[in-house]
């Protein structure tokens, strides 16, 4: 350390001797610190009031084109150390950065903590900087927990990690939607053909499909009775459709549930189908409360 450096720290050491002392009122002298491990300066000009000590004077942020204003106090601490708490409003965004640090004699440098929870060495400069990166943009830190009061907040940007907070908008964009329509009873006519027993329209996007129903035969001798049901979407039919067939010995009025379902996308609104198809020999019968369900799913 040259001659100069070692004058500068023996002005700072008795300068906040006499702030742990009873000194009279007078102007310290300003003293410059780097909150490391960034490469933030402080300038601070020292003037006594009483018991405490105003501090007034700027962060470099580094160089930048604006420097930041601070004011604050120093005072001795019960502990025998001096503390400082300090207000920095950052430049050209106003946010404020709450800062406390702490020197223990005979040293003139010691410990910075701020209000988004960082903490490093208060290094008193009596030469150029030591260099590193800026101080990142205040963040505040709620450590008793955050109540708005029953307020909105709003503006809240789209989640980035698994932790952060997010919006309505982002929220709702990916929770599930349900679709589903429902009847009392289709008849499916006699002889071959498809009837469609329900129709679910959707908006755009990409959907869990599912189709049931009891299909009910009320053929008196149904050995050549055959139906097929099925959930279809976008023309794609499902790959689990559900074929009944009643033999000759069954009684009238004999049913059987029939269910089917698929996953398909619509890049425009569309339409979930179920229908059922019969064959020549289908005489009379009906579907008993179908329903037709569709639940929205991510990509």
């Amino acid at each position: 350390m040259g001659m100069e450096s070692s004058r500068q720290v023996l002005v700072a050491c008795a300068a906040l001797l006499c702030i742990s002392g009873t000194a009279s009122a007078q102007v310290l002298g300003t003293f410059r610190w780097q909150q490391q491990p960034y490469c933030n300066i402080v300038t601070l000009n020292i003037v006594q009031a009483g018991s405490i000590y105003h501090l007034d004077g700027v962060d470099d942020q580094c160089g930048a084109g604006t420097a930041a204003a601070i004011s604050g106090l120093a005072f001795p601490n019960p502990d025998g150390t001096i503390g400082f708490g300090m207000t920095i409003v950052t430049s050209p965004n106003a946010a404020a950065v709450h800062l406390d640090a702490t020197v223990t004699l005979p040293s003139p440098s010691g410990t910075w903590r701020d209000s988004s929870g960082q903490t490093g060495p208060w290094t008193f400069l009596a030469g150029v900087g030591l260099g590193g990166s800026p101080r990142p943009a205040p963040a505040p830190v709620f450590v008793s927990g955050l109540s708005a009061g029953g307020s909105t907040v709003t503006n809240v940007g789209a989640p980035v990690n698994a932790t952060d907070a997010t919006n309505k908008a982002y929220v709702d964009a990916r929770a599930p939607k349900a679709f589903y329509v429902t009847a009392v009873g289709v008849t499916i006519p006699a002889g071959a053909g498809t009837t469609t027993v329900l129709t679910l329209n959707l908006p755009a996007g990409r959907y869990f499909v599912m189709a049931r129903g009891e299909v009910n035969n009320n053929d008196s001798a149904p050995a050549a009775d055959t139906i097929e049901c099925n959930v279809r979407a976008g023309g794609v039919a499902s790959s689990m459709a559900r074929n009944m067939f009643l033999a000759a010995n069954a009684a009238p009025g004999e049913s059987e549930t029939a269910m089917g379902f698929l996953v398909h996308s619509f890049a425009a609104a569309g339409q979930a189908v179920m229908d059922c198809s019969t064959n020549v020999g289908w005489v009379a019968g009906n579907v008993i409360a179908p329903q037709l369900t569709a639940l929205s799913v991510q990509p």
